[in-house]
C-alpha cells in the first residue's frame, strides 16, 4: 500500500464494496469513543487489542460474517 494509510485503504475498499466487514487489530489502547465514531463511519466493525486470544479472534470473525450474511440479504450488491 505505498502512499496509502490504513484508514484510507479500509475507506477504497468499502467505496469499492459497503459489505466488507473490517477488523482493527491494534497494540495501542482504543478510546471507546474515538473507535464509536468510527463504526458509525462505516470504516471499523470490530477491533481487537493484542495480545490477541484466539477464540475471541473466532467469535469476532464469525460475527462480522454473520453481519455480512445479513447485509446481503437486505442489500444485494452485484459482485463483480
Amino acid at each position: 500500500m505505498p502512499g496509502l494509510n490504513g484508514m484510507d485503504f479500509i475507506k477504497k475498499i468499502k467505496d469499492l464494496n459497503p459489505l466488507i466487514r473490517t477488523i482493527l487489530i491494534t497494540p495501542f489502547a482504543i478510546k471507546v469513543d474515538l473507535f464509536q465514531a468510527h463504526a458509525r463511519q462505516e470504516r471499523k466493525n470490530a477491533f481487537l487489542q493484542k495480545t490477541i486470544n484466539l477464540e475471541k479472534l473466532c467469535a469476532v470473525a464469525n460475527n462480522q460474517l454473520q453481519t455480512c450474511e445479513l447485509l446481503k440479504q437486505k442489500l444485494p450488491i452485484k459482485m463483480l
